[in-house]
């Protein structure tokens, strides 16, 4: 490969001279048409020939607005200079020109990308050798020219382009940046890197990152990770070590969100509404708890048998006093008594006990006592006990079964009203056999009749005639 060197001169710090290889030598090259046999490769075949028929410049079709030339390097390099040897016999067509350097290339758009250098469409003729200083990193070089009145012609003899592909760099570009330059970029002068890989610093980016700094030239701090320590290229934090209080992430860039606090944002708070805490020690503002929760940063749940916002209220009428620590609902029911979501209404008249699921129908009334069912004025008729819950035994009727039916047939009465259900025993009548038989008549239910004693007097009972017999008759009932 025949590399053809320019002797330039630089100044950093101090002058000193270093020669760089003609890159335009390597390339490929296109133009936006051609006349005859004037290709665009002539530009780039090292003959700096100018004089138009030796045969050593190319030529864009005529009658043409617009004309462009592209030179393809292969790679990015930094380029420092560009030199130009235009046709000697036209130099009033190189007015108007412009010189981009750029990493893409689209022939419908050819005069995009940096502008290295533009000549006016002036009345003096540029010289026909143009040197132009360009210092920037690209790919593609691309000379165009488009004149609105005249024609536009590529007459480019030969194209010089100096410097250093992408990660070269001094004489001859024979040296390789350091390894920490970002984008493998540095000075072709003398190899100081553009800016540092992440994770390093200094002129050459061969310093490590200072305790606290990381990423690209150490210029971003990760004061947010614990003792400020963290990875010096990713910038991550120990995971021993974690986040101050305030922040998590992987970096300890990110804020505790509305509910959490802490070093790593690992504890919850829970303010009212929801509103954000102090993300340090979790404190909500006015010391306003959720509903559920209790304590200065809200994140204690409830103890049992409170609920609501910062535990204020109980659930005293729940069953083991166990209710829902947000809403105050009861987990297993009410106690006796109360019914409700949250056991806070009174059972209702007639009601009692867990959940006011029990009834009082036997009480007087209706009424009783709302937590155990006692009746408070005693029982219906037929009923007895606190509760009323008892059935009158046989022999017995009414409120509280404080009546008898001693007068029934086998002491047997309706509980309720007290009626005889086998009739009346012997000298009673009536439907609770409370009244004695009347004078002539005995027996049960007084059916039977005692005609033939004197003046029909009998035991109502057992029919025995008191004062004997009429006449005619004799025996105990005077029956014979």
């Amino acid at each position: 490969m025949y590399l053809e060197t320019i002797i330039l001169v630089h100044t950093v710090l101090f002058s000193r001279i270093i020669a760089f290889p003609n890159l335009a030598l390597n390339g490929s090259a296109i133009q936006s048409s051609v006349y005859r046999v004037y290709g665009p490769s002539r530009v780039i075949d090292g003959n700096r020939n100018q004089i138009f028929y030796g045969e050593s410049c190319c030529h864009t079709a005529v009658g043409q607005s617009s004309a462009w030339w592209r030179l393809d390097l292969g790679y990015s390099a930094y380029i420092h200079r560009v030199v130009l040897y235009y046709r000697k016999d036209q130099p009033d067509r190189l007015k108007g020109y412009h010189l981009y350097i750029s990493n893409s290339f689209k022939e419908n758009n050819p005069n995009s990308g940096h502008e290295c250098f533009h000549y006016p469409m002036s009345t003096n003729n540029p010289t026909i050798i143009q040197s132009k200083t360009c210092d920037w990193t690209g790919r593609y070089i691309v000379y165009y020219n488009k004149r609105d009145d005249l024609e536009a012609f590529v007459e480019l003899c030969e194209v010089d382009v100096f410097g250093c592909y992408v990660g070269r760099y001094g004489s001859q570009c024979k040296s390789r940046c350091p390894v920490n330059c970002n984008n493998d970029t540095c000075s072709i002068w003398d190899g100081s890197c553009a800016s540092c890989k992440e994770g390093f610093k200094g002129d050459r980016c061969d310093q490590v990152c200072d305790k606290g700094t990381y990423g690209i030239n150490c210029s971003t701090s990760c004061t947010n990770c614990k003792n400020q320590s963290c990875d010096h290229r990713t910038g991550e934090c120990p995971t021993e070590a974690g986040c101050k209080a305030g922040f998590h992430g992987s970096k300890c860039s990110k804020g505790c969100s509305a509910n959490t606090y802490s070093e790593n944002c690992q504890l919850q708070c829970h303010c009212l509404n929801g509103i954000t805490c102090n993300d340090v020690n979790g404190q909500c503002p006015d010391g306003l708890c959720d509903p559920g929760w209790r304590s200065n940063t809200c994140s204690q749940k409830c103890e049992v048998g409170t609920y609501g916002p910062n535990c204020q209220n109980t659930c005293d009428n729940c069953k083991y006093t166990e209710c829902n620590q947000s809403n105050g609902t009861c987990i297993h029911g009410c106690s006796a008594g109360w019914k409700g979501p949250k056991c806070e209404i009174r059972c209702e008249k007639g009601t009692y006990g867990p959940n006011c699921q029990d009834t009082c129908d036997n009480c007087k009334d209706t009424e009783c006592n709302q937590f155990n069912g006692t009746c408070a004025d005693g029982c219906s008729a037929g009923w007895k006990g606190s509760k009323c819950d008892m059935r009158c035994k046989n022999g017995t009727y009414g409120p509280n079964c404080q009546d008898t039916c001693d007068n029934c047939q086998e002491t047997e009465c309706n509980q309720f009203n007290g009626t005889c259900t086998r009739g009346c025993s012997a000298g009673w009548k009536g439907p609770k056999c409370e009244i004695r038989c009347k004078n002539g008549t005995y027996g049960p239910n007084c059916q039977d009749t005692c005609d033939n004693c004197k003046y029909t007097e009998c035991n109502q009972f057992n029919g025995t005639c008191i004062d004997g017999c009429s006449a005619g008759w004799k025996g105990p009932k005077c029956e014979i």
